[in-house]
C-alpha cells in the first residue's frame, strides 16, 4: 500500500470514526469515560480501529487482497524478520486456533516424532492439551508457574531426548514471567538441529521486541499489544521449515501448509476469512506504525506498568514477581491476607465503575492480574487506582 493510499485511508476512516463517535456519544456519557478493559486481549481498542470494520467488503475483493498483503508484509516487518526467510500465513479464529494449527502441521506423523513442550504458565498447559488431542507424543518439562525456564535443565532435556518440535510461550500472561527465548533456541539450535522450534509471541506480539534467532514457527495476536480486534491470528514461519509439512496435518481447518499454498497461489483464504475484523486490524498496524512501532507503543506500556505496579504497591498490595522478572503489559498481584477481602467481590465493584479486571484465576496461587495494554493511557491508570481505593474502603479493607 503507497502512502498516498495510505493517507487517503486514514481520512476515510478518521470520517467514519467521527460518525461512529457520535453515535456512540449517548451511551459514553452515561458510563462516564467508558469501559476500560484492564485485561491481556481483548482489549480497548481506538475509535478509528472499530470505524474501520463498518465496512462491508467481498473476500475475493482486489482491494480485500491488498489488504492481506499489506499484513503480511507488515508482520514480518513488525517480527523483525526477512521476508526472504519467512513467511506470514493469517488462520481464521483466536490466537489458540493459530497455535493449533501450528503443531498440527509442524509435527510430522511418525512414530519418532516427539514434542517437547516448556510449561510453567497456562498457556504452555494449553499446548501440552492440544498435543494429547491430537494424539502425538510430547514431554514437557515442568517449571514453577511464576520463573521462567531453567536453562540448565533445558539444556539436559535436550541433550537426553530427541525431539521434532520444541515449544516455548515468550511472555506468560497468566503471571507475567518472560522466557529467554534466544537463549533456548540457541540450545535447541546445538542439541536439536533439525526440530522445528516453535515460539508463541502471541501476548507480546507488537508491544515488546521479539527475539527471533533460531525461531522457526512465530506464533501471534493481533487483539493483544497491535491493539486490533479478536478474528483472526498469524503464524510467522520459516519458509523452508514450513515446505516440508506438506501432508503432516491431521486437520483440513487447521493445516497452515494448505492455507499458505492457497494464500500465495490466490492472495485469498481458503475458506469464508473475517473481512471486517482484518479491515480493523490493518487500521490497527497503521496506527502501530504512527506510535512510533514497537518501541513507541513499548514506552506507553511500561508507563502504564510503572503508575499500576507503584500505585498499587502503594497501596499494600504485593506483586508475584519482581520487576526484573516481569513484563510490562500485565502485573500480577496477590491477593491480600485481609479478611475482607474477597475477589468476586472486589472484581464486580470494580466493574460496576467501569474498570475490568480479568477473572479467570490462571494461576495455582490466589492471585489477580491487571494488564495495562491496549488503548490505555497513564490518566486510566490513575482512575483504575482511585477506584481501587473506592473499592477497598467500602469493602473495610485497610492495606
Amino acid at each position: 500500500m503507497n502512502c498516498g493510499k495510505v493517507v487517503r485511508r486514514l481520512q476515510l476512516v478518521h470520517k467514519l470514526a467521527t460518525s461512529y463517535r457520535s453515535s456512540q456519544h449517548k451511551s459514553c456519557a452515561a458510563q462516564g469515560s467508558g469501559v476500560k478493559l484492564f485485561m491481556p486481549g481483548p482489549l480497548n481498542t481506538t475509535a478509528t480501529v472499530k470505524a474501520a470494520m463498518l465496512k462491508d467488503i467481498s473476500p475475493r475483493d482486489e482491494e480485500f487482497v491488498k489488504v492481506l498483503a499489506y499484513l503480511r508484509k507488515e508482520l514480518l516487518k513488525v517480527a523483525g524478520v526477512s521476508d526472504e526467510e519467512f513467511i506470514a500465513v493469517p488462520m481464521q479464529g483466536c490466537a489458540t486456533f493459530s497455535v493449533e494449527a501450528t503443531l498440527q502441521t509442524t509435527v510430522p506423523r511418525s512414530s519418532t516424532a516427539k514434542v517437547l513442550v516448556l510449561s510453567g504458565g497456562a498457556f504452555a498447559d494449553r499446548m501440552i492439551n492440544i498435543c494429547k488431542c491430537i494424539d502425538v507424543q510430547h514431554e514437557s518439562l515442568p517449571n514453577a508457574t511464576d520463573s521462567a525456564a531453567n536453562m540448565e535443565a533445558v539444556e539436559k532435556k535436550l541433550r537426553s531426548t530427541k525431539y521434532s518440535n520444541v515449544c516455548v510461550i515468550h511472555c506468560d500472561t497468566s503471571s507475567g514471567f518472560i522466557n529467554p527465548v534466544d537463549e533456548i533456541g540457541s540450545l535447541v539450535r546445538q542439541w536439536q538441529p533439525d526440530c522445528s522450534y516453535i515460539v508463541d509471541a502471541i501476548s507480546s506480539f507488537g508491544g515488546m521486541s521479539l527475539p527471533t534467532t533460531y525461531a522457526d514457527f512465530i506464533i501471534t495476536s493481533t487483539n493483544k499489544c497491535v491493539q486490533g480486534v479478536p478474528g483472526c491470528a498469524f503464524v510467522i514461519a520459516r519458509k523452508s521449515k514450513l515446505v516440508k509439512c506438506k501432508g503432516n496435518s491431521r486437520s483440513v481447518c487447521f493445516d497452515l501448509y494448505d492455507q499458505y499454498k492457497t494464500l500465495n497461489s490466490s492472495g485469498v483464504f481458503r475458506f469464508t476469512p473475517p473481512t471486517q475484523a482484518l479491515l480493523a486490524i490493518q487500521q490497527a498496524f497503521l496506527e502501530l506504525e504512527q506510535e512510533g512501532g514497537v518501541e513507541g507503543r513499548a514506552r506507553r506500556y511500561k508507563t502504564n506498568n510503572a503508575i499500576i505496579r507503584e500505585g498499587m504497591e502503594r497501596l499494600g498490595f504485593v506483586a508475584l514477581l519482581p520487576p526484573q522478572d516481569s513484563s510490562y503489559i500485565v502485573t500480577s498481584f496477590k491477593y491480600p491476607s485481609h479478611p475482607n477481602f474477597d475477589f468476586g467481590v472486589f472484581h464486580k465493584k470494580l466493574q460496576s465503575r467501569g474498570q475490568v479486571l480479568p477473572t479467570a484465576k490462571v494461576t495455582k496461587g490466589d492471585v489477580f492480574r491487571i494488564a495495562n495494554i491496549g488503548d490505555l493511557h497513564p490518566a486510566d491508570m490513575d482512575r483504575l487506582l482511585d477506584a481501587v481505593v473506592e473499592v477497598c474502603d467500602e469493602m473495610d479493607i485497610k492495606l
